[in-house]
C-alpha cells in the first residue's frame, strides 16, 4: 500500500489537460501514462500525497467505476497495477515521472 499516486498537472500536462489520476496502459499493454477516466495518453505525470492508502484493488474498483472490466482482465490488470503502485512508493512527492519502455516509473530530472 502506498498513500502516493500519479496525477495529471497542468504545468507539465498543459492547461488543458483533465485533472485525474495516472496509470499504466493496461488496455493496450503499452508503456506508457494514461487518464483513469478519460484514458488520455500522458507522457508525464506528478506524485502527490493522497492521504488514503492504495492498494491495485482499490485502483482497480477505480477503473471499474468507469470501464467494465472481465474477471480475466482485472487478474491481469492487478499485477501490472500492483507493481506500479510499489514503485511509486520510492518516488519522491513532487517530482516528475514518466513510465520507460518496460513499465518502470523514471524520476525526471
Amino acid at each position: 500500500m502506498t498513500k502516493k499516486f500519479i496525477h495529471t498537472d497542468k504545468k507539465i500536462n498543459g492547461q488543458k489537460c483533465k485533472s485525474e489520476f495516472l496509470i499504466p496502459d493496461v488496455f493496450d499493454d503499452k508503456s506508457r501514462l494514461i487518464g483513469i477516466k478519460s484514458k488520455m495518453v500522458y507522457d508525464f505525470g506528478l506524485v502527490i500525497y493522497t492521504g488514503v492508502d492504495l492498494d491495485e484493488n482499490k485502483v482497480l474498483d477505480k477503473l471499474a467505476d468507469v470501464t467494465s472490466l472481465s474477471t480475466d482482465e482485472k487478474d491481469k490488470y492487478s499485477q501490472i497495477l500492483k507493481d506500479y503502485l510499489s514503485q511509486i512508493k520510492d518516488c519522491k512527492i513532487g517530482k516528475v515521472v514518466t513510465l520507460d519502455d518496460n513499465f518502470k516509473l523514471i524520476e525526471e530530472q
